[in-house]
């Protein structure tokens, strides 16, 4: 039997294979990049990326993951330029000559990998990253590039979304069908004893609202809290006022960026994790929480009401003053912080283990494969 070859395509997951690189991913490159990691174990498949121009070689493996080199992300203004990038993506797909192609971006790549595959009948999976995807926003906000990003949405073989909510959006916005595949990690139940901060970690957006941890910890002097917030290219100036504020906040320590394999350590000896976004998809941060036992409280977002449903932490109905008083609530009530961390390790290890989850995108692909 061949092997399915499978091409991702996602500019800044190379950060995630380079370790040595100094640059910028968020939760969608992650989830690709464990996806794309847990099925380059099985002989079944061969599985390449399309990654972004960091100077790096036009071709490497990388366990065992062949990597394309394509366009420097940071070019990507005007549409003369776009027009050349699209050019030179429709060569680099025409070579791989894979039999799926995977994406799970809301830009216009996903229109021109969609058409790629009508041309030259390959398949199409596309997994959403976020609300805007799905509640038409995206398109609204971003003209002709919108249209071109629905064009990709309709015309996908197969669509992944990350929770129901995100799917009945998708069916009550555009009448398109998905099937649910939740984020996924690697999963190891460890005994954390030394829980010492109240933890934030997200790229650097603002409707993520990162200015409203620093109101948390000068409200709360006795506490540690850590910061992670990586930059954001294009709100430089942003971040670094953010930054700023941060450092004179005595009992708030801010970093930049932690590495992937150092990054699980701070979620297990957080006492919580807090999240102050707007919106979101499904954090990555949550099920990063749950493998550390450490209880959520949130601000705004609650996918599938999962907080709630599983007792995981709080959800705040975005109201700061809850927020507060949740916190003094799990900081002062052993038994309930005992039972919320319990509860949400037990959430992620049966809803977002990769070894249970990449089944039903075998299952997927195999039958894309058979019907095509």
């Amino acid at each position: 039997m061949n092997k399915v070859k499978i091409c991702f395509i996602q500019t800044n997951v190379y950060h995630l294979f380079c370790n040595s690189s100094n640059g910028i991913y968020g939760g969608s490159e992650l989830q690709l990049y464990l996806i794309a990691k847990e099925l380059s174990k099985d002989n079944k498949f061969l599985i390449s990326f399309i990654v972004g121009d960091f100077g790096q070689k036009n071709i490497e493996e990388i366990n065992n993951i062949i990597l394309y080199k394509s366009c420097n992300p940071k070019f990507n203004g005007n549409l003369f330029i776009k027009f050349f990038q699209a050019i030179k993506y429709f060569r680099l797909l025409k070579k791989i000559n894979a039999d799926i192609y995977f994406t799970s971006t809301a830009n216009s790549i996903l229109g021109l990998v969609s058409f790629f595959c009508k041309m030259n009948r390959k398949k199409h999976i596309h997994r959403t990253a976020h609300q805007m995807d799905v509640d038409k926003s995206f398109i609204k906000n971003n003209s002709i590039l919108g249209k071109i990003y629905r064009y990709g949405l309709v015309n996908s073989d197969v669509i992944f979304t990350q929770c129901n909510d995100h799917k009945e959006l998708l069916k009550t916005n555009h009448n398109i069908d998905s099937i649910v595949i939740k984020n996924s990690f690697g999963i190891v139940n460890k005994k954390n004893k030394y829980k010492k901060f109240i933890l934030w970690a997200a790229r650097y957006e603002e409707w993520k609202q990162p200015g409203l941890f620093l109101k948390l910890a000068r409200l709360f002097p006795n506490e540690k809290f850590i910061m992670v917030c990586n930059k954001n290219i294009d709100k430089i100036k942003d971040w670094e006022e953010l930054r700023e504020e941060a450092i004179e906040i005595k009992n708030l320590e801010f970093l930049e960026k932690v590495s992937i394999n150092k990054i699980q350590n701070y979620f297990n000896k957080a006492k919580l994790f807090v999240n102050t976004s707007k919106f979101e998809g499904f954090p990555n941060t949550f099920i990063q929480a749950g493998i550390g036992k450490t209880p959520i409280i949130s601000l705004n977002v609650n996918p599938d009401n999962f907080i709630n449903k599983y007792i995981c932490g709080y959800y705040c109905h975005n109201d700061f003053d809850l927020l507060i008083k949740f916190i003094n609530k799990l900081l002062n009530n052993e038994t309930i912080y005992k039972k919320m961390s319990l509860n949400i390790f037990n959430y992620v290890n049966e809803n977002h283990n990769i070894i249970r989850n990449i089944k039903e995108i075998k299952y997927t692909i195999f039958n894309l494969i058979k019907n095509k």
